[in-house]
Order: C-alpha cells, then structure tokens, then sequence
C-alpha cells in the first residue's frame, strides 16, 4: 500500500535505502533501520512520519550506550535518504540530535548498579541461541572467505577481500550484543494457557471498533518484535496501552497515524 501521492510504507524506503547503500559505500547501519521500521510498523506511510514522533523516538536511545553515537547517525542517514528521495517533506534528520553524557560525579552505589534484566518467552530466548550459533559459524566461513581473498595481495582493488571484511564485522558485533543480552535475560516460566491480564509473553485477540475487525497480538519483548507474526513489543504504542488490561476492556490507544480503539475479547498464553 502507498499513499495517494504514491509515497511507500516504510518497509519499501527501507528496503530501497539499504539496496541503494550497500551498493554505494556497504554502510547501511540496517539494523538501526530495522529498529525504526519495527516501532512504527512496516505498513506505515513514510510520509506520515512527524517531527514529534521522531523526538519522541529519540529519546528511547541511552547516551550510555556505546554505540549511542553511530546509532543515531545511521537513523540520521535513513531519514535524510527519505527527505532525499522526497518522500517526507521536511528533513526528519535535524530531529536526530546527539546528548552530551554527564560528567557529573555519582555516588559509588550508582556505579555498581546491577544492569536491569531483560524478560523474555522461551521461544524468543530460544530463538536467540539458534542465530548465536548461526552467527558463530557464519563467522568460521567469512574468515575461510578472507583468508582466500587476501591471497590476491591486490588490497586495494581487492572487493571481495573488503566485503568479506565488512561483513564480519557486522557478524562480530551481533554476535556480541547477543552475548551480552544473554547475560542478561530472565526466562518467563509457563503460565497457565488463560491469563487474567495483559503482559509480556500473553496474546491478546482484540477488536477494532474503527476497522470492526479482530486483531491478534503477542506482547513480546523488544528484542522478539515481528510484526509479520503479529509480536508486537511491550514498549511500543499498542503494547503499553494493552499490558495490565483485563478481558472486556475497552482501550484508546494513540498511535503515530491517530487513535485507535480496541476491545480485549480473549486473552491468553
């Protein structure tokens, strides 16, 4: 689906822009954009995307982070690709500014602070430790791929040796966010197949006073989203106005394209 003025949703830019940027330079910061398109849904009309939004967006990302930085400008080069294309009118990329960490001094008991745990369905960890290990020998066969490659010697016009390179750079860094993410997850145990209330790991079938369809959600983690599948994140719009209802309420939800109002008719495991 496009708009009237035959703008795409967001899937199609994305898609657009990382075709476009890995033919020019390799560095399409596709996860980053991945992120984005996964907030506001893939069916999302490029062209609706609004400067509050992507400040409200922004602010999600943690100056603390190490990757804080190249985060923002791959999100930065996404939304200027948009602009450039002329599918948003105004330059979202001015919304995408960087924070400044504080130097101010905490007290030691903020620096031995335990990092927060991350709550995830035994699928979505499941899930985690099959692309680890994908990951992982993807990487034995990406070194073999560059160990053969630098036998030309000719470095400088040598591309399969630099895209080689390149992808195992980005293969290193998934491999260890998910290390790390790992260290962290607490497994939800099994819940008995009805549940009283909304909340990570539960779908949720509702109706769609505007639309009068049902919909069917999974309230997922972040780091499980899948909006093909219907796993939506406890974090975004839908997700935070569902968790902690019961069955029969009646819910406003604004999201990025407007209100939306929904009835919880079944929830469940």
């Amino acid at each position: 689906m496009t708009s009237k003025n035959g703008h795409p949703k967001l899937s199609e830019a994305a898609g657009n822009y990382i075709t476009q940027v890995n033919a020019e330079d390799g560095n399409s910061g596709y996860m980053e954009v991945h992120r984005f398109v996964s907030w506001f849904g893939a069916d999302y009309l490029v062209d609706g995307l609004k400067a509050p939004e992507i400040v409200s967006y922004v602010e999600r990302y943690s100056v603390t982070d190490a990757e804080y930085a190249q985060k923002l400008r791959s999100l930065q080069a996404f939304l200027l690709f948009l602009h450039r294309q002329g599918w948003c009118p105004t330059n979202l990329a001015a919304q995408v500014k960087l924070k400044r960490k504080k130097t101010t001094a905490k007290p030691n008991v903020a620096l031995n602070k335990t990092p927060e745990a991350i709550c995830m369905t035994p699928e979505g960890y499941q899930s985690m430790i099959n692309e680890l290990a994908q990951l992982k020998e993807k990487r034995i066969v990406l070194i073999d791929e560059i160990k053969k490659a630098a036998a030309d010697k000719d470095f400088k016009e040598n591309a399969p040796l630099h895209a080689a390179r390149e992808q195992k750079g980005h293969v290193e860094g998934r491999i260890k966010e998910i290390e790390e993410a790992l260290k962290l997850v607490q497994v939800m145990q099994e819940k008995p197949k009805m549940a009283l209330r909304v909340g990570v790991g539960v779908s949720v079938i509702c109706y769609d006073l505007s639309t009068e369809r049902e919909v069917c959600y999974t309230i997922v983690s972040p780091r499980e989203v899948d909006p093909a599948n219907g796993k939506i994140s406890n974090l975004s719009p839908i997700g935070k106005a569902l968790v902690g209802r019961e069955q029969g309420e009646t819910i406003d939800i604004k999201v990025p394209s407007g209100m939306m109002r929904f009835v919880i008719k079944q929830i469940g495991h």
